[in-house]
């Protein structure tokens, strides 16, 4: 089918769908793609919600959409939901609001903000008391201000609610707080009582991980009449107690239907007669429990898991438990499996049930990683889903080369996952790839790869082949060589190959031994949008730092160089 009969396909849709549609996109994507398109579309855009998000956002694109809106100011009252993060440099929390007071934006109902610095959080203190009708707010990875700017948020208002901690304000509050939707990166056990008797609305709660060791609130923090009877979700990613404290936890969420939970090294939760209680006199409410206990192996392991398989697990609740060992590490996970990584070990038993469908355990999991032996082992699994594979397990500082998972040929891989999904690449320096035509097919089964993690004896022994550095250059936009890429880039005939073959690299991660060689880069690599080197040790950083200050001014380049990193500096190009 051509581009223009899938265009007028898509004119053919009601506005309904295509209002749908737009939820999906960024709001420049949706400027730059359709403001021109027609008159239908120039005037549909015009009064559709907004969503818009910086984090990986091109600064050219951005300046667009900027002169858009300078064009057209009543834009801002569309925003709905606006992402600022300093990942991306050129288009950074500062840098936005630079242009833009979030206060302008009048219906602006969620926010989120990623990686703030000191620096902005008297503006963001200064600007988000001025939005009035914000509902939801994500703080991320700026767990050092939390407080800082939980102290001037509408918090009447709010409904949806992710910080990497409550603890701080939920000291310094009296108020009754209305959200519904929390979700928290770190919190201890012993301060649930205060969480519940300020957040009494709770419906969906998220604790990335509960700590064995805390210290608590002052005050009484007992389980006394401070029931969360709203409560219908809670997932806990990393419940590090006794299997005693979680009852006491659970004793106050009476009407919780959806209960997910992990943990590692936790042996105490593994006892399906005591959850059967529990469930059974405290949580009659709960359909969908699903869960991933992850322990070192001992002799009563597969006793623990065939107590999973009675009547009250398969026939009552129709929850279905697998159980996998391996040497080192026992799994036992109710199927479908949660976590969205899974790693196939040599010498791994798997023990599932063959009376029912198999085919959708592992829809969820999206990064895959096989080690050695791993390929023996593929009639037991399938993975649709896979977005990133490790081939190996990534090792930066040292070879095993008598340790190695060996690729031969990709119809074993064919076997375990879907190839067209495929996206991120790692080839670790513990796998061994027979030849550069088994990389070439792969690349050929994957039109959606974008990006390789590999080492350069790897990535070297490809140089050769004509059709695969095609595929290289067509295909990846962003690579990372780890482990002493010195020797690659020091040789001028190989730097200009390399150049060359990856010449549309937006993002480049590696070693650098020499001051020109990183030059030839930033001006060979014109799509260069990010790239992160590690220096000898015997670099002096700030010096190299001055010296490439000087160097991007000789060349007329405009470079933004992070420092924040101890072991890497990161150089931000224009584009």
């Amino acid at each position: 089918m051509s581009e223009k009969q899938v265009i007028m396909k898509f004119e053919l849709l009601p506005n309904e769908i295509l209002i749908e549609c737009f939820e999906y996109l960024n709001a420049p994507d949706i400027f730059y793609s359709f403001d021109q398109l027609n008159y239908r579309f120039y005037k549909l855009i015009q009064t559709i919600p907004l969503h818009f998000n910086c984090e990986y956002i091109r600064k050219s694109t951005f300046d667009q959409f900027y002169t858009k809106i300078l064009s057209t100011p009543e834009i801002k009252t569309q925003f709905r939901s606006i992402h600022l993060s300093n990942k991306n440099r050129y288009v950074s929390i500062k840098t936005f609001l630079s242009f833009f007071s979030l206060d302008q934006f009048s219906h602006l109902r969620s926010m989120t903000l990623t990686g703030v610095k000191k620096d902005e959080v008297e503006q963001l203190k200064s600007i988000l008391s001025l939005i009035p009708e914000l509902t939801c707010f994500r703080l991320l990875h700026s767990g050092h201000y939390t407080k800082d700017l939980l102290s001037v948020l509408p918090m009447s208002k709010l409904r949806t609610l992710s910080v990497q901690t409550m603890d701080s304000y939920l000291i310094s509050t009296h108020e009754i707080l209305p959200i519904k939707n929390l979700t928290i990166s770190d919190y201890s056990l012993d301060n649930f009582s205060y969480l519940f008797r300020r957040v009494p609305m709770l419906k969906y709660l998220n604790i990335q991980y509960i700590s064995k060791i805390h210290l608590p609130l002052y005050g009484n923090n007992t389980f006394t009449g401070d029931y969360a009877v709203y409560l219908k979700q809670l997932t806990i990613n990393n419940f590090n107690r006794q299997f005693n404290d979680l009852t006491t936890l659970l004793q106050q969420t009476s009407n919780l239907k959806r209960l997910i939970i992990s943990t590692f090294n936790n042996s105490d939760m593994i006892d399906a007669y005591r959850w059967e209680h529990l469930i059974t006199s405290s949580l009659p409410q709960l359909t969908i429990f699903k869960f991933h206990f992850r322990i070192y192996p001992s002799d009563n392991i597969l006793d623990k898991f065939q107590k999973f398989q009675s009547k009250f697990w398969q026939e009552q609740h129709h929850w279905f438990v697998e159980y996998k060992l391996h040497e080192d590490l026992a799994d036992i996970y109710t199927i479908p499996y949660i976590s969205n990584t899974f790693i196939i070990r040599p010498h791994t038993n798997r023990y599932c049930n063959e009376s029912i469908n198999n085919a959708n355990i592992f829809d969820n999991v999206s990064d895959l990683i096989l080690c050695k032996g791993a390929l023996t082992l593929n009639d037991s699994y399938y993975f649709p889903n896979v977005t990133s594979l490790s081939l190996g397990e990534t090792i930066y500082f040292e070879d095993i080369e008598d340790d190695c998972l060996k690729i031969e040929h990709i119809d074993v891989l064919k076997m375990i996952f879907n190839l067209f999904n495929l996206r991120y690449l790692i080839i670790s320096s513990s796998c061994k790839i027979e030849s550069s035509s088994v990389l070439l097919q792969l690349l050929k089964e994957t039109p959606q790869l974008l990006s390789i993690d590999i080492g350069p004896q790897h990535l070297q022994s490809f140089f050769n082949n004509n059709e695969l550095c095609k595929y290289l250059n067509k295909l990846i936009t962003r690579l990372s060589v780890f482990r002493n890429s010195y020797d690659l880039l020091n040789d001028s005939d190989q730097l200009k190959k390399f150049c060359k073959i990856f010449s549309n690299l937006e993002q480049l991660i590696c070693h650098i031994n020499r001051n020109s060689d990183l030059l030839f880069l930033l001006t060979h690599l014109s799509k260069l949008s990010m790239m992160k080197i590690l220096l000898p040790v015997s670099f002096d950083r700030e010096r190299f730092t001055r010296w490439l200050k000087d160097e991007v001014q000789k060349l007329n380049l405009t470079i933004y160089i992070d420092l924040d990193d101890p072991l890497f500096i990161t150089l931000y190009l224009k584009q």
